[in-house]
C-alpha cells in the first residue's frame, strides 16, 4: 500500500495516463485520416516532420535539458538568470538557422519534397517547440505532473480539432494537417512563455558563465541529437528515395503503433528523472543497490509488456485502419522491440546527464546511428521497407548496451553485485 502512495509511482501513473491520452488522440484520428489521406499524403507529412526534427537540433541546441539538471543545483534567483541566457541562445540560433535556410531552400525543397514557405516557417515552429519544452521541463522539475499533463493534452486536442476541420471537412489533406500543427504549436508556445514569466523564471541579464555552462551542456548534444535523428528520421528519407512516398506513409503509420512501449517508457522517464537526480545528490551504497534492483525489475517488465504488444497490436490494426493501410501492421514487431530497448536506455542514461558527461553519450549515440544508417540502407535493399524496422531494433539495442557501459564508467553502480559493502 505504501508503495502505491510513493510519489514516484503516483507521478509515473499520472504521466503514463497523460501520455496514453496524448497518443490515443492521434490514434483515434487514424480511422478518419487513413480514409481521407493517401499513403503518399502520409509520406509528405512524415518528411516534413523529419526535416523539422533536424532543425530543432540546431535551434536552441537542446539546452532545455540543462534547465532540468540545474534546477536542483541553483537558487531560484540564479535559475531565472540561467533560463534567460538559455533563451538568448535560442533566439540567436533561430536567426542563424533562418538565414541559412533562406539561401539553401532550393536544396531542401528538392530533397524533402516540401514547399519553400513551409521550410521558412519551420524555424518559427522549432523556436515555439523549444519554449514549450522549457515550460514542461520546469513543471517536471517542480514535480508537478498535473499542469504538465493538462497542458500537453490541451495542445493535442487543439491540434486534433483543427486537423479534423481542415482534413476531413475542408478536404485539405496533408496541407490541412501541417497547418493544424503550426496553429497549435504557436498558440501553446505563447502560453508557455506566459506561464514561465508568471512563475518568476525569467530575469534577462547576460551572464557569460551561464552561457558557457549552457553551451558546454548543449553543444556536445548536437552530434547526439543528430545521431538520434538518423535513428528515427533517416528511415523515411531512405524509404522515400529507394521505394517511394507510399511506402514511407505505410511505415510511418506502422511506426506509430510500434511506439506504444516507447510512450510508456517516456512517461516513466519524466517521473524517474527528477526522482533520480534528487536521490543522486545524497545516495549511499544501500541506495545504489536498491536503485539497481529497481532498474532490473523495470527491464523485465518492459520486455514482457513488449512481447504482449507484438501479438496484440497487429490484430487490432486490421480493423482500425483504412484498407489502403493494411500493410502497415508488418512493421510493428520490430519497432516495438526497438522501443523496448530505448525504454531500457532511459534507465541507464540519466546518470550520464547528471554528471554532465554528455560528450560520451553523444559518442555512443553517434556510433549506433552510423550502424543504423548502414543497416537501414543494406536491409532496405535486401528486404524492402521492413528492413528499416529491423535496423531500428538492432541499433536501439546497440545504443542501450553502449550507454549502459558508459553510465557505469562515469557513475558506477553495483550492476553485477548487490553487496552493500562495496566502496
Amino acid at each position: 500500500m505504501n508503495l502505491i502512495k510513493h510519489p514516484l509511482i503516483k507521478d509515473t501513473f499520472i504521466y503514463t495516463v497523460s501520455d496514453c491520452i496524448n497518443k490515443v488522440i492521434p490514434f483515434l484520428m487514424l480511422p478518419i485520416l487513413t480514409r481521407f489521406m493517401s499513403p503518399d499524403d502520409y509520406g509528405i507529412v512524415a518528411n516534413f516532420t523529419v526535416f523539422l526534427g533536424i532543425l530543432s537540433i540546431f535551434i536552441g541546441l537542446s539546452t532545455y535539458g540543462a534547465v532540468g539538471v540545474n534546477f536542483f543545483k541553483l537558487e531560484k534567483k540564479m535559475l531565472r538568470t540561467y533560463i534567460s541566457n538559455v533563451l538568448m541562445i535560442l533566439i540567436a540560433t533561430t536567426l542563424i538557422t533562418l538565414f541559412f535556410l533562406w539561401f539553401f531552400s532550393g536544396l531542401f525543397i528538392k530533397f524533402f519534397i516540401i514547399p519553400k514557405i513551409l521550410i521558412l516557417i519551420m524555424p518559427l515552429m522549432a523556436f515555439c517547440q523549444f519554449l514549450i519544452l522549457i515550460n514542461l521541463v520546469l513543471w517536471q522539475s517542480e514535480q508537478r505532473p498535473k499542469p504538465f499533463c493538462i497542458f500537453q493534452i490541451s495542445q493535442n486536442l487543439i491540434y486534433a480539432i483543427f486537423t479534423i476541420i481542415l482534413v476531413m471537412i475542408m478536404k485539405m489533406r496533408w496541407q490541412g494537417q501541417l497547418i493544424s500543427l503550426l496553429i497549435s504549436t504557436v498558440m501553446f508556445a505563447s502560453f508557455s512563455l506566459l506561464f514561465i514569466m508568471r512563475r518568476g523564471y525569467l530575469r534577462f541579464k547576460f551572464n557569460p558563465e551561464y552561457v558557457k555552462d549552457v553551451l558546454f551542456f548543449g553543444i556536445p548534444l548536437v552530434p547526439h541529437q543528430l545521431a538520434s535523428w538518423i535513428r528515427v528520421g533517416i528511415d523515411r528519407i531512405l524509404i522515400t528515395s529507394m521505394i517511394g512516398l507510399s511506402a514511407t506513409g505505410l511505415y510511418s503509420v506502422g511506426y506509430q503503433f510500434g511506439m506504444i512501449i516507447g510512450i510508456i517508457g517516456a512517461a516513466f522517464n519524466r517521473a524517474w528523472t527528477p526522482f533520480l537526480f534528487n536521490k543522486l545528490n545524497s545516495i549511499n551504497q544501500h541506495g545504489k543497490v536498491k536503485l539497481v534492483k529497481i532498474c532490473y525489475i523495470c527491464f523485465v517488465a518492459i520486455l514482457m509488456f513488449s512481447l504482449a504488444l507484438i501479438f496484440i497490436v497487429p490484430q487490432f490494426m486490421r480493423f482500425f485502419l483504412g484498407v489502403n493501410f493494411n500493410g502497415a501492421s508488418r512493421f510493428v514487431a520490430w519497432i516495438t522491440l526497438g522501443y523496448a530497448f530505448e525504454a531500457m536506455y532511459f534507465l541507464v542514461a540519466n546518470q550520464i546527464f547528471y554528471v554532465k558527461a554528455t560528450h560520451l553519450l553523444a559518442l555512443a549515440t553517434f556510433i549506433s546511428s552510423i550502424i543504423h544508417f548502414l543497416l537501414s540502407y543494406s536491409l532496405i535493399r535486401l528486404n524492402g521497407a521492413i528492413g528499416s524496422a529491423q535496423a531500428t531494433s538492432i541499433s536501439f539495442f546497440i545504443s542501450f548496451l553502449m550507454v549502459w557501459f558508459i553510465s557505469n564508467r562515469v557513475y558506477p553502480l553495483p550492476w553485477f553485485s548487490f553487496s552493500e559493502d562495496r566502496k
